[in-house]
């Protein structure tokens, strides 16, 4: 690729970081990445090979934001197979600091992958918003922390766990696709029933003093007559809601039927809410 196609990669990554969809970044990462990040914190240091960077590096982060990370560019400059992006990162954690870091990227780009980045930032606002790697992950301003450890594999769209150590736990029984006079909202519309019920957890938690960034679990039973080629439009609705950077532990199930048969989907869920 030439430094043209290169520097367009770049972009077009960035244009989906503002939006905060990490995705298209994270499947541009060679299997052997070289992630360097400069300074002198426990963060600093050289993640080697992608398994490393997503577990090591970009699932900790994640488990510290309460909505997803976005980063935009505002200067990209190309010269061969490197490509020099700077730009800003920010966030707001769990605990509600806000973070806006800026940074300057070097990256190594070969057939149309990044194979190394350099990360220059400022390291002392990384410690006092983000902490350190392996702090305790839980306070009265952090209940709780979703994480995939190693060992198991890498989910797409939810967490393998999570930890909890302080907040309200609330219980939200299985919403399905009911207005708040209990009529059914879209008959045989898989979308239009997905989209009402999310929206009917999301007024539930919100209902007991949280936010959907409070969720910790969800629980899916779709009727089998749900084909799997429908799925797609979960998730898609799914990641309106969540926060995708630190998506909450969940399992889905196919059921033969629900109690009332023109319901599609139903969702419960489990949320830990930060004290007033």
């Amino acid at each position: 690729m030439e430094a043209t196609d290169n520097k367009q990669l770049m972009q077009q990554i960035f244009s989906d970081l503002s939006k905060g969809n990490s995705k298209p970044f994270v499947d541009s990462l060679g299997d052997d990445v070289r992630w360097t990040i400069t300074g002198r914190t426990k963060w600093s240091k050289t993640y080697q090979g992608k398994r490393a960077v997503v577990t090591d590096l970009l699932e900790p982060l994640r488990s510290l934001f309460a909505v997803p990370y976005t980063a935009t560019a505002h200067r990209f400059i190309a010269d061969g197979e490197l490509v020099v992006v700077e730009g800003r990162g920010c966030v707001t954690t769990k605990a509600g600091v806000p973070y806006d870091n800026a940074y300057c990227w070097v990256y190594r780009i070969g057939d149309g992958k990044i194979t190394e980045i350099t990360e220059y930032l400022d390291t002392e606002l990384v410690t006092a918003a983000l902490g350190q790697p392996g702090d305790p992950p839980t306070s009265a301003t952090h209940p709780f922390r979703l994480f995939n450890p190693k060992g198991l594999s890498s989910p797409l769209g939810y967490s393998h766990i999570a930890e909890i150590g302080a907040g309200k736990l609330v219980q939200i029984a299985g919403q399905v696709s009911l207005d708040a006079s209990g009529a059914l909202v879209g008959e045989n519309d898989f979308p239009a029933q997905v989209e009402r019920t999310f929206q009917n957890v999301k007024t539930a938690v919100e209902a007991a003093g949280g936010t959907f960034a409070d969720i910790v679990k969800l629980n899916y039973y779709c009727v089998e007559s749900v084909k799997a080629d429908r799925l797609p439009a979960l998730r898609e609705i799914r990641d309106r809601f969540v926060n995708v950077q630190s998506p909450p532990v969940s399992t889905l199930v196919f059921v033969s039927r629900l109690v009332r048969p023109e319901w599609l989907i139903e969702i419960e869920a489990t949320a830990v809410v930060r004290p007033a």
